[in-house]
C-alpha cells in the first residue's frame, strides 16, 4: 500500500500538482485541482478547487471526484432530464464516468486503474478524463439547469 501511495504521489508531481495540494490521508490521497471552466451558454468563467481522491483498494486504484450533493437538486427541477444528460455524457466521451456515491448521496466522477497496469501514461490518461468530466459538467451540463447552478453557487 505504501509503495502505491508513493507512486501516486510521484505521478501527481510529474503531472504538475503543487506539493501543498497533495495530502496523504489514512490509506488514500486527497488532492485539489484548480479549475477554470467557461460556461458555454453565458461565456462566464467558473473557477474553483476540485477535490480528487486516489484510493488504492486491493488490486485497483479508484479515482473519485465528488461533483455535487444530490440533495442540492431543487425540488422543482426536472431530475429525469438532468440524469439523462449525465448518462448521455457518459456515452459521448471516452474516459468520462459519472456515477452516484450512494453512501454520501453525491454525484461523482470516477475511474479505476488495475494496479498491475498502473503506469504514468495510464494514470495521466485517467486523470485527464476526470478533468474533462469536470469541464463537461460545469461548462456544458450545469448551464442547462439555472436553478441548480444558482443553488450550487450559493452553497
Amino acid at each position: 500500500m505504501k509503495d502505491v501511495i508513493g507512486l501516486i504521489i510521484s505521478y501527481l508531481r510529474t503531472y504538475g500538482v503543487e506539493e501543498d495540494r497533495i495530502k496523504i490521508k489514512d490509506g488514500y490521497i486527497e488532492t485539489h485541482f484548480k479549475t477554470q471552466v467557461i460556461n458555454v451558454k453565458t461565456g462566464k468563467v467558473i473557477t474553483g478547487d476540485m477535490p480528487i481522491y486516489f484510493v488504492p483498494t486491493g488490486d485497483w486504484l479508484k479515482i473519485i471526484a465528488p461533483i455535487m450533493s444530490l440533495s442540492s437538486i431543487p425540488e422543482d427541477m426536472d431530475k429525469e432530464k438532468f440524469y439523462l444528460d449525465i448518462l448521455k455524457a457518459n456515452t459521448s466521451s471516452p474516459e468520462l464516468n459519472f456515477g452516484v456515491d450512494k453512501q454520501n448521496n453525491t454525484l461523482v466522477l470516477y475511474a479505476w486503474i488495475y494496479l498491475s497496469a498502473l503506469s504514468y501514461e495510464n494514470f495521466a490518461s485517467e486523470l485527464a478524463g476526470m478533468m474533462s468530466g469536470i469541464v463537461e459538467f460545469l461548462g456544458r451540463i450545469l448551464p442547462n439547469y439555472p436553478k441548480l447552478e444558482k443553488a450550487l453557487s450559493s452553497s
